[in-house]
Formats: C-alpha cells, structure tokens, sequence
C-alpha cells in the first residue's frame, strides 16, 4: 500500500486460474450477446463503471483538494502549457490563477471539491472499459450473484495466458490495458494526485481497483482497457479451458452449452456444480450427460 492510497500493482501474482460468471439466458428465455459471447464467439466485454452494482465502484474521489497550493498551481500550469502550447508565460500564470480561483475542485473546502466528483465519475465511465473476473469458482454467493442464482455457468480460464494474451494483442501501447487485483478496504481511501506523471497515473488507476471490503469474497481481478468502454475483445479459445454449469441450470441449457463447446471449442471441458450432502458447500464433478 503506497501512502497515497494506491497499491503497486506491478507485484501482483496472476493467478493460475480465473473465473467468469454468466447467466446462459433471461428470465424471459432470450439469449443476450454478452452473456454467451464467450461461448459462442470467444470473445469478452469490457463494460463500464456506469453499470456496475455497487455505487462505490470506480468512484473514489481524487482529492486534488488536499494538495498543497505550490502542487495545485504547478499541475494546473502545466496542463495549460501542455494544452495551450501558444499561450505566453503571462497568459499562463494569469489562467492558471483564475482556475485555482474559479474551480471548486481546488476548494478547501471538501463539500464544495465534492461538487465536482459527480463528473468525474462520468468521465472515468466514458474512457474506460473494466473486464471482471473472480479469484475462485467455489463461492456459493459468486454462483446467485452473477450466475442467474445457480441457474447459469461459470468458464474456467487459464490466467497467466490470458494475461499474456491481453497485454500482446491488445495493447497499443504499455498503458492501455493492464491486470489488477482489486483492493477491499473498510474505509473510502483517500488519493492525492501527483505531479509525477507517471504516478499521478497511478494514482488515477488506482480509483479503478479499489471496493469495500462488502465484495472481498469476490476475489476480483480485473482488466481495465484505457480510452474505451463497453467494448468486446477476442480470445484465444486455448485460454478458455472449462465451463461449469450451475447446479440448478436446466437441462436443456446444458445441452444447448454443451453443443456450443463441441462445435466451438473441442479442447474445453464441461463440469458441474452439485450441492454437497453434509456441508453448506458446492462440489464440482464432470459433466455426465447420461446422469439424470
């Protein structure tokens, strides 16, 4: 944990295995893109913050209000400089007075700074796309959450390859799409900007990984595609290595996945979960499709 609030995240262990819940089909009986695009097209989303279920997600204030007024002026100068390559020292030094004046971003006042996260939220919505995936497949409230209450499945991937395979062939540059562990925390952190630039960088992606720690059975590792969101990305079918169908899924669903992964990715395995008899636990077995 840096003092900032933020965490290096370059230490992280992928993890050998990462899990993707998802229903099969609506309550209505229709059939979403999203939540058979794995299956069907080897392909994942990368949503927005604007959709996420937990009103904290991707919404930790950027304290610009705690910096000292030397640090203030200095970001705010050089972001007109860089901005505003034409203006003279003068014209800058008078603009970035009157922004330090004028924006309650840089109030010292906390309710007036706050009036300003609302929209800073809604462009961290617009410009970037996060890709969920949890730590384990064993969690029961994992399964009702995000698997359509046991009704659903769950892709078993390999995580290291699909680390590689995200950062090589979707990557423009080294910033655009990179791997992080979500944080829990009992208490909202608080995180200052910087100066740096690489570290205010830092900093700024690090409000995309941090959540109460409400969600740490989640265990959720997430990818997080810089400059778009609710877009889709293809995968290497080698990564997706077993889909696990929710102990109350329909048979007719099953067999539907079943027929999907035949014709669409032959080396993937097909598993179920099934209620322990002795313990408040799900086991996990291959698919039979003979057992009834």
């Amino acid at each position: 944990m840096q003092p900032d609030g933020s965490m290096d995240q370059e230490a992280i262990s992928v993890p050998d295995f990462l899990y993707k819940f998802r229903r099969w089909r609506a309550k209505d009986g229709e059939a979403h893109d999203n939540d058979q695009l794995i299956l069907k097209h080897q392909a994942v989303w990368f949503a927005s913050p604007a959709d996420f279920n937990d009103p904290f997600d991707c919404k930790i204030p950027f304290r610009c209000d705690l910096m000292s007024r030397n640090e203030q002026y200095k970001m705010v100068y050089d972001i007109s400089r860089r901005k505003f390559p034409h203006w003279d020292a003068e014209r800058l030094r008078s603009e970035t007075e009157r922004e330090l004046q004028s924006n309650p971003l840089f109030s010292e006042t906390v309710e007036v700074a706050g009036c300003t996260w609302e929209g800073y939220y809604d462009l961290i919505a617009e410009r970037y796309g996060v890709l969920s995936f949890a730590g384990n497949c064993t969690d029961i409230l994992m399964w009702s959450h995000y698997a359509d209450s046991h009704r659903g499945y769950c892709v078993k991937l390999a995580g290291k390859a699909l680390n590689g395979h995200m950062r090589s062939r979707l990557s423009t540059d080294k910033e655009a799409i990179r791997l992080f562990r979500v944080r829990y925390e009992r208490d909202l952190p608080t995180i200052v900007p910087s100066n740096n630039g690489k570290e205010r960088l830092e900093r700024h992606l690090s409000l995309l990984y941090h959540k109460s720690r409400a969600w740490e059975y989640e265990q959720e590792y997430r990818f997080i595609f810089a400059g778009k969101t609710r877009l889709s990305r293809g995968v290497d079918p080698d990564v997706i290595k077993r889909v696990i169908f929710g102990c109350r899924m329909p048979p007719d669903h099953r067999m539907e996945i079943a027929d999907v992964v035949h014709a669409e990715l032959p080396n993937t395995e097909l598993w179920e979960a099934v209620r322990s008899n002795d313990r408040f636990e799900l086991d996990f077995r291959p698919w039979n499709p003979e057992d009834k």
